[in-house]
C-alpha cells in the first residue's frame, strides 16, 4: 500500500517541525515468553517434592486442553494467535485490538527442544506461552509487573535459553515523529553494543534477537552504497548535522548515521533497521521497528520501540528495572533538542568500545545496582 497524500503532509509537517510528540508520558507493554509443563492427566508428578507451584495436566491427544487453563491470579482472557492458517503477531494494532487486560496464548519463538529448564526433571509436555500486558502508564506498570510474577510463580513455569521478556514503548494511541524515530535509531546504532552487555550473553545469539549493527540492512550496505545518496533531497529539508557527533566516528559508520537521517519517512528508518533474512524468515532484530510500518504491515502498527533483549525471567525487580531503561533511553530520544543528543551521542562514539552499558545507564540517570548484580550471577554461572 502506498503512502496516501495526508500521510506525505504528515511527514513533510514532520520535517520542517510541524509534529510534535513531546506531550505527555509515554506507555510501555511487556510480554513474558515462557515454557509450561504439563503432564497427562493421570500420569505421576514427575517432581513430586515441588510442591508449592501448580502443575497442569492435560491430554496429550488435546493439545488445546491446557489452553483452557486460566493462570490463577491474572486477569488474562486466552487469545487464538492463528488467523486463517497463519501465525499472526501477538501486538496488533492499539486500534484494532483492546489492550485492556493481561492475555495469553501459544507462541513460536521459543523452542521447547531446549533442555536446560533450571534442573526440572520431567518427562514433561513442553508448549511454549506468551503472556501479553495491557497497555501501562510508564508510572504505574511496576505495581502490575510485581503481581504478574507473584503469581506467575506459583506456577510451574520454566526458562530456557529461547525464552525471554519483550518490552515495548510508545506513546498510546499516539504516534513517535520521524525525527523521534532517526534519535532513536542513531543512539541505538552507537550504543547496541553497551546495551547488550546488560543482558544474557544468549540474547546476542538468538535469531530473534539480533544485532542490528551486524545483521540489519543498513549493516549491509557497503560505504560506495551508502556514499551513493539516496535520499539527498533530505539535505534541503534540515541540518542533519546537527545531530551526527564531529569526530570518534569512521567514514562507514557515519556514512551509516547519515543514511538515518536522510529518511524522510519513518518506513525508509524501519527498512534500514529490518533484518536481513538470509534464508531464515523468523529473523528478528534487537529492537523490532516493525510496529511503525503503516503502509507495509497495517496489522502490526502499535507504533512502538519493541526492546527484545532480556532473556526469560519472572523476577520484578530485574524486569522493572529494565523497563525503566527501555523508557528512559526512549524518553530521551523523544525530548532531547539537538545540542543534547549530539553531546550525548559524541560522549558515546568518544569512549569507543569501552562505553559500557553501566556508563549508559548513569548517562541516563538509572540506578544500576541490578545490572551489576545480574552481571555478576552470569559471570559466576559460566
Amino acid at each position: 500500500m502506498e503512502p496516501s497524500e495526508s500521510d506525505h503532509v504528515r511527514a513533510n509537517a514532520d520535517l520542517f517541525g510541524g509534529f510534535v510528540d513531546s506531550d505527555g508520558i509515554l506507555t510501555c507493554g511487556v510480554e513474558f515468553k515462557f515454557l509450561l509443563p504439563s503432564v497427562d492427566c493421570e500420569a505421576e508428578d514427575p517432581d513430586p517434592d515441588v510442591t508449592d507451584q501448580i502443575l497442569y495436566r492435560s491430554d496429550r491427544n488435546d493439545p488445546e486442553s491446557v489452553d483452557q487453563q486460566h493462570l490463577d491470579g491474572i486477569p488474562s482472557r486466552l487469545v487464538d494467535d492463528y488467523v486463517d492458517g497463519v501465525w499472526s503477531t501477538t501486538y496488533t494494532t492499539y486500534r484494532g485490538v483492546a489492550h485492556d487486560s493481561w492475555r495469553i496464548g501459544p507462541d513460536r519463538q521459543i523452542d521447547e527442544t531446549k533442555t536446560d529448564y533450571n534442573g526440572s526433571k520431567g518427562p514433561y509436555h513442553w508448549t511454549p506461552y506468551e503472556l501479553v500486558s495491557p497497555v501501562m502508564s510508564s508510572c504505574h506498570y511496576a505495581r502490575q509487573i510485581d503481581s504478574v510474577c507473584r503469581v506467575l510463580k506459583t506456577v510451574r513455569i520454566n526458562l530456557n535459553e529461547t525464552t525471554s521478556v519483550h518490552v515495548h514503548v510508545g506513546r498510546s494511541n499516539e504516534e513517535f515523529s520521524l525525527k523521534t524515530v532517526q534519535k532513536f535509531a542513531t543512539l541505538y546504532w552507537l550504543t547496541e553494543k553497551a546495551i547488550m552487555e546488560l543482558h544474557h550473553p544468549d540474547r546476542s545469539k538468538n535469531i530473534h534477537c539480533m544485532p542490528l549493527t551486524q545483521h540489519s540492512v543498513l549493516a549491509g550496505k557497503s560505504l560506495a552504497v551508502l556514499s551513493a545518496d539516496p535520499y539527498d533531497r533530505a539535505y534541503t529539508l534540515y541540518n542533519i548535522d546537527a545531530y551526527i557527533p564531529e569526530t570518534g566516528l569512521d567514514e562507514l559508520r557515519r556514512a551509516q548515521i547519515r543514511m538515518i537521517w536522510k529518511c524522510c519517512f519513518i518506513d525508509q528508518v524501519v527498512d534500514l533497521m529490518r533484518i536481513v533474512e538470509d534464508g531464515e524468515p523468523s529473523r528478528r532484530g534487537s529492537i523490532g521497528f516493525l510496529g511503525f510500518m503503516r503502509w507495509r504491515h497495517p496489522g502490526w502498527f502499535t507504533h512502538t520501540f519493541e526492546w527484545r533483549q532480556m532473556s526469560g525471567s519472572i523476577d520484578p525487580k530485574q524486569i522493572n528495572q529494565w523497563i525503566r531503561v527501555c523508557i528512559a533511553f526512549t524518553d530521551f530520544c523523544r525530548l532531547s533538542d539537538a545540542t543534547n543528543f549530539k553531546d550525548f551521542a559524541s560522549k558515546a562514539v568518544a569512549k569507543g568500545d569501552d562505553y559500557s552499558g553501566i556508563q549508559l545507564l548513569k548517562d541516563l540517570w538509572v540506578d544500576t545496582r541490578i545490572f551489576k548484580s545480574m552481571r555478576k550471577e552470569w559471570a559466576q554461572n559460566r
